[in-house]
């Protein structure tokens, strides 16, 4: 099957309801469905976030999130929509998909080959959470973008989440519906 997507993504024509800065994307059930996802986020929140302090980290983490929300989807489920919504202070990165299961976040043996992509997504959010509806399921993550005195507190790193030594602690509000 193949897909009539534009070679290079571009946000959805808002609706007239919508916020400027509010895009949709709907999600193929293919493999190509993340890393499309991916490039949309970047073209996207790159767009939004320029001349912004610290944009590119905040774009950085939002494709990474992006990618693994998205197969997430693909692996559990099928992937029904992207919604990036850019806020006063954060950015807002919500999948949809058909199964109302919601995910767990596991520990992971230092052996397995997958099984952190939850954990990479709380290492990196501000926020992160869940929610049913009608024969469905969200699962969000937001961002903050930091202020232009710069940021509360430092990125994660990377490494250290990958081989277990990053946060992964719920902390207060860390699954509590977006604002």
């Amino acid at each position: 099957m193949t897909s009539d997507r534009p070679a290079s993504p571009a946000p959805s024509a808002a609706p007239p309801h919508a916020h400027p800065h509010d895009a949709v994307l709907p999600l193929d059930d293919e493999p190509t469905a993340a890393p499309f996802a991916r490039s949309y986020t970047v073209a996207v929140l790159g767009r939004w976030l320029a001349g912004r302090a610290g944009h590119a980290d905040v774009v950085d983490a939002a494709a990474l999130i992006t990618t693994e929300l998205v197969t997430n989807a693909l692996r559990h489920s099928t992937p029904d929509t992207l919604r990036l919504e850019l806020r006063d202070t954060c950015v807002l990165i919500t999948v949809t998909d058909t199964n109302t299961r919601l995910p767990v976040l596991r520990a992971p043996d230092p052996g397995d080959t997958g099984g952190r992509g939850l954990e990479l997504v709380t290492a990196f959010a501000s926020r992160f959470g869940c929610r049913r509806f009608t024969g469905r399921k969200a699962v969000w993550a937001e961002l903050t973008i930091p202020s232009p005195a710069g940021p509360q507190q430092p990125p994660p790193d990377a490494r250290s989440v990958l081989v277990g030594g990053g946060k992964h602690e719920a902390g207060p509000g860390r699954h509590n519906t977006p604002a």
